[in-house]
């Protein structure tokens, strides 16, 4: 139960940090979603780079592990928003609506 508290916080913390990144570098050119490009590269390079360092390197709680990668950097890449935002819905019926956010 305590790791579900700590992912839900970094939670939390992950989304706030999304909306102001995303935000922030949205208002330079909004032609393109360059917010959500910057906060899916740099979310996957910290992923990638946070991983390999806690696996190799650094001994860290594991509830504190999940809490950064599964909680914060989770929440900042969930979303794929570039879907909804600049690619038009690719469901043709009730039957399937998931398959819009593919």
């Amino acid at each position: 139960m305590r790791t579900a508290i700590y992912v839900g916080v970094a939670g939390f913390f992950g989304s706030i940090a999304r909306y102001a990144v995303s935000g922030a570098v949205s208002r330079v050119d909004e032609s393109f979603p360059w917010g959500t490009f910057a906060v899916n590269i740099t979310g996957s390079f910290a992923l990638g780079f946070l991983v390999a360092a806690f696996a190799d390197r650094y001994v860290v709680h594991p509830d504190i592990r999940v809490a950064v990668t599964v909680g914060f950097l989770g929440s900042r890449r969930f979303r794929q928003s570039s879907t909804a935002r600049g690619l038009p819905p690719t469901n043709t019926g009730p039957q399937r609506p998931f398959l819009s956010f593919l």
